[in-house]
C-alpha cells in the first residue's frame, strides 16, 4: 500500500490562523445582534478573566516581598488564591 503524501497535499497550516478569525468573524456578522452583543460578552468576560490572575499574582507577589510586617496566612492566602483566580477564565474557554 502506497500511503505517499506530498506537501502541496497537504495545505499550509502558517495561514491558518488568520483565516480561522477571519471566517468567525464572517459568521458573527451574519448572526442576529443579540447573538453579537453575546458573543461580545463574552470576548470581554474572557480578557476580564485573564485580567484577575494577573492582579491576584502581583498582589501576592507584593505580599510576599513584604513579608516582615504582614501575617503568614495572608501570604498563603494569596498565593492559594492565584491558581483559583484562573477557574473562572477555564471556564469560560
Amino acid at each position: 500500500m502506497n500511503s505517499a503524501v506530498s506537501l502541496s497535499e497537504t495545505g499550509s497550516t502558517v495561514g491558518l490562523k488568520p483565516n480561522l478569525r477571519a471566517q468567525l468573524a464572517e459568521y458573527v456578522a451574519q448572526q442576529p445582534p443579540a447573538k453579537q452583543s453575546f458573543h461580545k460578552w463574552m470576548r470581554i468576560l474572557e480578557w476580564v478573566s485573564l485580567a484577575l490572575p494577573v492582579g491576584v499574582f502581583a498582589v501576592a507577589l507584593y505580599l510576599s516581598f513584604t513579608w516582615k510586617s504582614v501575617p503568614g496566612q495572608a501570604i498563603a492566602a494569596a498565593w492559594f488564591c492565584f491558581p483559583v483566580s484562573l477557574t473562572p477564565f477555564f471556564l469560560l474557554v
